[in-house]
């Protein structure tokens, strides 16, 4: 073999390794590109994964060293970094410090006080004398992300967000104004850069596309109009989604005639007949923002105070309810021990409340047996060997571990590649 054959084989033979840690193998991706010419699709063709997965896999080789020193510890899944290797290091810095974490309840990016309800099955860090903490989940670090990272139209992922990555390209080509938008009424304040544009809220801006809504709980589905730009979503639900929008109150009619009308008629009562400021103030937009916070606190605490009555109520009507196993009230049931996908039915459902209950059990047990080897290993391995099934000797018959000769083989070509490496330096 040649040098470039000869890492190849290598690398790729390397890659099919069962103890390989996530970031060794976004060292051999990143071997096979640089050495072998390789590209994402080309990697993901030779070694059977997804185009995706390799992406993924080189956004790993972005996180600090900090970073990779807890992942290769194991402190965190690959879901999380990779959740994290998309933030710039100053972010990545933030997310992992525990500050913030210690209160009861209280989550500080990656981590979350030990004692605060979570999986039971995620290892606890100690990163401080007086301050143990744990990861929260993938959907919990990615919700947090959303609600401080600001990201940048020129940041757009193109792998998660291919069509905003696209619209970009195109306005950029027509020299479309691209602005920086959000659902939230108020910007976060970690969010805030008085260097950086500005950040249309969610008064400022109405929907020019087609599928989408305007703000608001009234929202309706965007129309076409010539005034219309290219907003991106920084920050909150959407982050890094792109689409058209109309910000031109005082031109547009299609999305901006109710406003016009409101000012109008603002303007013809107002003393001296001079029209209303077309924008609130800093103070009155703080003003408005408090207001309808103490609405929304006041709204929640009715909600808690009925929690109680409507609890009996649901009671009483259960009470009374069908129960036979292809009623709504066994619809609920099942759909509850499903997270994701359609019911497995090698368990039949049955038409008798013992095969229903059969049926239901066994959704848990798909989600206890889809865990094992992840995050809920442990819990999935010990309600699997309640039934009196040994799940490792399974494991151990179907997919045995390689043969020591064969892992001694590995090591010695991987030594012989290091020392070729060093010669030829």
């Amino acid at each position: 073999m040649d040098d470039r054959t000869f890492i190849e084989t290598l690398n790729v033979d390397n890659l099919q390794r069962d103890d390989l840690h996530p970031l060794e193998e976004a060292n051999g991706f990143k071997d096979l590109m640089t050495e072998c010419g390789y590209d994402v699709a080309k990697i993901a063709a030779r070694i059977g994964k997804s185009p995706r997965y390799v992406y993924d896999s080189f956004t790993l080789l972005k996180l600090t060293p900090e970073a990779k020193k807890l992942f290769l510890a194991g402190k965190f899944e690959r879901g999380h970094a990779i959740e994290l290797a998309r933030l710039s290091p100053e972010w990545q810095k933030r997310a992992l410090d525990p500050e913030g974490a210690t209160d009861y309840g209280a989550r500080a990016g990656l981590w979350q006080p030990e004692h605060a309800k979570s999986d039971p099955n995620v290892p606890e860090l100690e990163l401080a004398d007086d301050a143990a903490v744990k990861p929260v989940t993938v959907r919990e670090l990615k919700g947090w992300v959303n609600e401080h990272v600001r990201a940048t139209p020129e940041g757009v992922d193109p792998m998660l967000f291919p069509a905003s990555v696209e619209a970009l390209q195109e306005a950029r080509q027509h020299k479309l104004k691209v602005i920086e938008i959000t659902y939230e009424h108020q910007v976060p304040v970690d969010a805030r850069d008085p260097k950086a544009p500005r950040i249309y809220g969610a008064q400022a801006w109405r929907s020019a596309t087609r599928g989408v809504v305007s703000p608001g709980y009234d929202g309706k589905d965007g129309k076409s109009c010539e005034h219309a730009v290219l907003g991106v979503i920084v920050i909150g639900p959407g982050r890094g989604e792109a689409f058209h929008v109309c910000i031109a109150k005082e031109k547009c009619k299609v999305h901006w005639a109710d406003w016009q009308e409101a000012r109008a008629k603002g303007s013809t009562t107002s003393t001296g007949g001079t029209a209303k400021q077309e924008r609130d103030t800093y103070a009155q937009g703080q003003e408005r923002w408090r207001r309808e916070e103490a609405e929304r606190d006041a709204k929640r605490k009715r909600w808690e105070k009925a929690q109680p009555a409507i609890l009996t109520a649901v009671a009483e009507k259960l009470k009374a309810a069908p129960a036979g196993p292809t009623s709504k009230l066994a619809d609920a049931v099942l759909d509850a021990c499903i997270q994701y996908g359609e019911p497995n039915t090698t368990v039949p459902r049955g038409r008798t409340a013992e095969d229903f209950l059969r049926h239901t059990a066994f959704q848990l047990y798909v989600e206890d047996v889809r865990g094992l080897g992840f995050h809920r290993h442990d819990q999935g391995l010990k309600n699997v060997k309640g039934l009196g099934i040994d799940a490792a000797k399974i494991v151990d018959q179907v997919s045995p571990k390689d043969k020591p000769a064969k892992a001694a083989s590995a090591k010695a070509t991987k030594s012989a590649t290091k020392a070729k490496k060093g010669k030829k330096r």
